[in-house]
């Protein structure tokens, strides 16, 4: 059964409005019923820009959604393998679906896309039409529903008549997902997707072969592997209860601990992030679909991108706000002492590729119509060591220009310039952020408060415990 709309699109002009031409939409029911809200979705198209728009705007909506980069990722740490468009297909096998479900993805989401050449063939390309369909992992056999989007038409593809009608990709991905919304349903509870190699994956890669009836042919049995422990916990860990009324605030959170590329690790930095989204939503009034809490594999440059360049503008008003907390590795770039964030799939040799410029997201914080923005970096930009990472054979940059911060906008840095960021073994936690937390115990609705409470802490316990400097910075103005 398909139920058609259409979308018209009227130019005002001097002389009054015309008609023009409008994109068709045909939504499409499935033969299968969505067994829950969807907690994770994955993206699969042959074409990963158009996919990557309208997954960047249906995380807007509240939607986790993994781009085309991430899914691809997933399905290596599964099967042992990236997924290329030919193979998306693959993905309903049984024994790849009970996998992704037990990651915490519910939804698979294919877009097939078709474009054209912009105005005379400048410029981002412009899509034509799209065919898209959700398949559940929790059941085989068909699609939960889908949509057939196609574009304005205005003559020969490429020309200027044709480039005016035809609506750029990110209005036709908001139009896109604006469909989309009605076909999945509300967003479920936003989780973690586990994007570790699985055993068999780690075997396989160790050079190992398993054999249908679970033995190794010509290898010794490995060693199962050990969860790691659990963090300590200690006296941050005990969430105060809420300290006031519900704020009209927004937050991202992000923790990286484990890298793709084979980083070190940031010792707790996912653990901080959880943390810290706990104390915004269960102490400090931040309503939890305000609240994005990306940890790991959930926080790649494509995130990055996603959610201080979309998500943050699609849902600020004037007067709300802002709270960003970085737990991860900063790097900072040896040619001009600028510094970066780390992503998830980030690579020090080539920062300006695959890592995300500090100064950068202060440019996109600084546009929000926001009233106060506070930015909380648990990291380190000296390539010294601790939370900071820098190129093979680089020598680490001591006296980094200091990134300059917009007058709207506090920032709490866990260093100095030519320090490091340290972990707080005996606690579970990031040195900073474990005083910054409990500073927020005492001083929950000031920040700059709390600040002046955990500065001689950590530079106290860093000398004393670590024989080293590691002395916070406050850096802008507010509370």
């Amino acid at each position: 059964m398909k139920t058609l709309a259409r979308f018209s699109l009227l130019a005002a002009t001097a002389a009054g409005s015309i008609a023009c031409g409008g994109s068709r939409l045909v939504i499409n029911q499935g033969s299968r019923q969505p067994q829950t809200r969807p907690r994770a979705i994955i993206t699969t198209s042959n074409k990963s820009a158009v996919a990557d728009a309208i997954a960047s705007e249906l995380s807007s909506r509240g939607y986790n959604v993994l781009d085309t980069h991430a899914t691809s990722s997933l399905i290596d740490a599964i099967t042992g393998r990236p997924l290329s468009t030919d193979q998306a297909n693959s993905l309903q096998e049984p024994d790849i679906l009970t996998e992704l479900a037990a990651r915490n993805v519910d939804l698979i989401m294919t877009v097939q896309a078709k474009t054209v050449p912009n105005i005379m063939g400048v410029g981002e390309e412009l899509l034509d039409d799209t065919k898209i369909n959700f398949y559940p992992t929790g059941q085989t056999g068909g699609s939960i529903g889908g949509i057939d989007w196609k574009n304005s038409w205005g003559g020969m593809p490429g020309s200027p008549a044709d480039g005016m009608m035809r609506k750029s990709m990110p209005v036709a991905a908001k139009e896109v997902a604006d469909a989309l919304v009605g076909v999945v349903g509300a967003a479920g509870e936003r989780v973690t997707v586990d994007m570790r190699p699985s055993e068999e994956q780690l075997a396989r890669r160790r050079g190992r072969r398993r054999s249908r009836d679970d033995q190794y042919d010509d290898a010794p049995r490995p060693v199962a592997k050990k969860e790691p422990p659990p963090p300590p916990r200690s006296d941050v860990d005990d969430v105060p209860a809420a300290t006031g009324k519900p704020r009209s605030a927004h937050a991202v959170v992000i923790g990286i601990e484990h890298y793709r590329g084979g980083l070190p690790a940031a010792e707790f930095a996912a653990n901080d992030a959880r943390l810290v989204g706990k104390y915004l939503t269960q102490t400090l009034g931040f309503p939890e679909e305000n609240v994005a809490v990306l940890v790991d594999g959930q926080a790649t440059k494509s995130d990055f991108e996603k959610y201080f360049e979309n998500w943050l503008p699609n849902r600020v008003e004037k007067g709300d706000e802002v709270f960003v907390y970085y737990s991860g590795h900063g790097a900072p770039d040896p040619s001009k002492g600028d510094a970066y964030l780390v992503p998830y799939d980030g690579d020090p040799t080539y920062l300006d590729k695959t890592s995300y410029p500090v100064q950068r997201m202060y440019s996109y914080l600084a546009k929000l119509p926001a009233g106060k923005v506070t930015v909380v970096l648990d990291s380190c930009f000296s390539g010294a060591g601790g939370r900071s990472v820098i190129a093979s054979g680089a020598r680490p940059l001591v006296n980094m220009v200091q990134t300059s911060v917009p007058a709207q906008i506090s920032v709490l840095a866990a260093a100095g310039a030519d320090e490091i960021s340290n972990t707080y073994q005996t606690k579970g936690h990031g040195l900073f952020t474990y005083f910054f937390l409990k500073g927020l115990k005492d001083h929950p609705q000031n920040y700059k408060a709390a600040f002046d409470y955990l500065k001689p802490e950590v530079s106290r316990v860093a000398r004393r415990e670590f024989n080293t400097n590691q002395d916070p910075v406050f850096l802008g103005g507010g509370q």
